[in-house]
């Protein structure tokens, strides 16, 4: 469950306010003002975080994959900022041209530090090579360990690029997107990269942007991503065992049970029995404002994918979302990737640092904190009690909910034995958008009363707010007393105006009792209740008059 509450002002609260546990954006840095590293990023298209040297790597399509800070988002302090391409001399995409451009499309880092990266190549009217270098450290020289030539003008590969495992147990996968319908995977023997099977998918481009795999070796599945296209769950042999449905976001949120097919780059994760894909970018067909809601241009968000086995599927749920600032620039080409740093701490939770590129806009970093079992826990930023009408008015609100069932609210005089006083339940379950709530506590006993609030998901797990509390000083308006007090029978109301007055009753649990019967003029007879402790209230036009705590012996 991820919530964030937002502060309603009162005079009578002394609020103190803990951090918020949703994302977290760590830094940006903007196409159109950022020129780190000697160069501009307007045509990055590949990021990779390396957990061994833990640095960033930004493929720039150019001869150039940055280096970047983590921290920081600038080229690091000491050390190189930037990989080696010396030696490396590509022709363009389309043919046998001097430029550069499409040199280092995408970049990915085992986890034991080694460093691929391809080419993007195409066949319009002229072959092309696609080629994959390797990086032993970020001071080695590359090493060209795959080259293909390109022949047929439905072929396009390095737009995509994924692998799993270390070493010689290295698998690699890539792609192309426009007319290309295969996915390559390649793995060594003998210590040489071989093509191992061509993947054919059931339409093109839609393995064109991203490709992520569940686990490592040769028999595992995969995700792909396409611009414009529903993400897809693949087997190692190419059954395809999922497609989330891939309706686009709407002005409020994402639609539910759904993943945008707009969304470009995707990157595939676990925690606990949870699992989940990263998704980013979006094809910009023109300059637009960028925001969480609406348009998945500049966002990020992160789905749970746990129960996608079939296609059209709609076992598929929305977590959390983030944007960077600013206004979104034209991106038609659609280009954009995710990578991630995890960290697992001490007390069981685990830290997910995001990275995510869009081409010819930026890149920035976004943290998140989840659960060991992979669910967001509550996160409270502030929650208010005040005394309205000498009643208690608790105000909370929600920026964010998932898999929540609602609020149990609670009460103490002591501050230390809570009993529950009633429950709120969820406007939405799941939520990226502002919901708001509130209670009122009509037995706001004399002197201090302690709250808090108990959030319970749907299965049943649940976290505490921080205790708030209020200070009632109620005293006798308009002339009113009761008398007898203790009573066994009955109890006078002196001073009662009953024209237009309301007199009602609770239990010490907040049960309202009916006083049917019960009030005759300003005579309240409670001779058929059980012994105990009743609050009696007395109200006129909305307003309360009158509050006290009765004993009925």
């Amino acid at each position: 469950m991820n919530i964030k509450l937002l502060l309603f002002s009162t005079l009578l609260f002394l609020a103190v306010s803990s951090k918020a546990q949703n994302f977290i954006t760590n830094w940006q840095n903007r196409a159109d003002s950022y020129s780190g590293n000697g160069s501009t990023i307007g045509f990055a298209s590949g990021i990779a975080y390396n957990p061994v040297t833990q640095k960033l790597y930004l493929a720039q399509r150019g001869l150039k994959i940055s280096i970047i800070d983590p921290a920081t988002g600038v080229a690091p302090t000491t050390g190189p900022d930037s990989l080696i391409s010396t030696g490396i001399k590509r022709s363009s995409i389309v043919g046998t041209t001097t430029t550069t451009e499409y040199t280092f499309s995408k970049v990915a880092v085992t986890t034991d530090g080694e460093i691929y990266a391809t080419t993007a190549a195409v066949n319009t009217t002229t072959a092309s090579v696609f080629e994959i270098y390797y990086w032993s450290n970020e001071s080695a020289t590359p090493v060209k360990v795959y080259s293909y030539t390109i022949t047929a003008t439905t072929e396009r590969m390095g737009d995509s690029f994924g692998l799993t495992g270390t070493g010689d147990n290295v698998v690699l996968y890539t792609g192309g997107a426009s007319l290309s319908t295969t996915i390559r995977v390649l793995a060594k023997e003998n210590g040489v990269f071989v093509k191992k099977r061509d993947i054919t998918l059931n339409a093109a481009g839609i393995g064109g942007a991203a490709i992520s795999a569940v686990t490592t070796g040769l028999t595992s599945d995969f995700w792909i991503s396409g611009s414009n296209y529903g993400k897809r769950k693949y087997a190692a042999d190419g059954t395809r065992l999922g497609t989330p449905v891939n309706t686009a976001l709407t002005a409020t949120g994402p639609t539910a049970n759904a993943i945008s097919k707009n969304f470009i780059g995707l990157k595939y994760f676990e925690i606990g029995a949870k699992k989940f894909v990263a998704v980013n970018g979006g094809a910009i067909a023109t300059t637009t404002t960028s925001s969480t809601y609406p348009g998945e241009d500049l966002s990020l968000h992160i789905y749970d994918v746990t129960g996608v086995t079939a296609e059209g599927s709609a076992n598929v749920s929305f977590v959390a979302g983030v944007a960077m600032s600013g206004v979104g620039v034209a991106n038609t080409a659609g280009m954009a990737a995710v990578d991630f740093k995890r960290t697992n701490n001490a007390d069981g939770t685990v830290t997910m640092q995001f990275f995510q590129v869009v081409s010819k806009n930026g890149f920035a970093s976004h943290t998140i904190t989840f659960a060991a079992d992979g669910t967001l826990p509550v996160s409270l930023t502030s929650f208010t009690a005040s005394l309205l009408n000498n009643q208690s008015q608790l105000n909370w609100s929600t920026a964010s909910e998932s898999n929540n069932a609602g609020f149990e609210i609670e009460s103490s005089q002591d501050g230390v034995s809570f009993n529950k006083i009633g429950f709120v339940a969820s406007q939405a379950t799941n939520s990226n958008s502002i919901l708001n709530y509130s209670f009122i506590d009509k037995l706001a006993k004399p002197g201090t009363t302690y709250y808090r609030l108990k959030q319970v998901d749907l299965d049943g797990k649940f976290s505490y707010s921080e205790v708030k509390f209020i200070t009632n000083q109620l005293s006798v308006t308009d002339g009113i007393s009761v008398y007898p007090n203790p009573t066994e029978d009955f109890i006078i109301l002196n001073g009662l105006d009953t024209i237009g007055s309301t007199i009602t009753l609770f239990d010490v649990q907040g049960k309202q009792i009916s006083t049917k019967g019960l009030v005759e003029g300003n005579k309240v007879v409670l001779k058929d209740l059980e012994a105990g402790v009743y609050i009696l209230n007395v109200s006129k036009n909305g307003k309360l008059l009158h509050h006290t705590k009765v004993i009925k012996r």
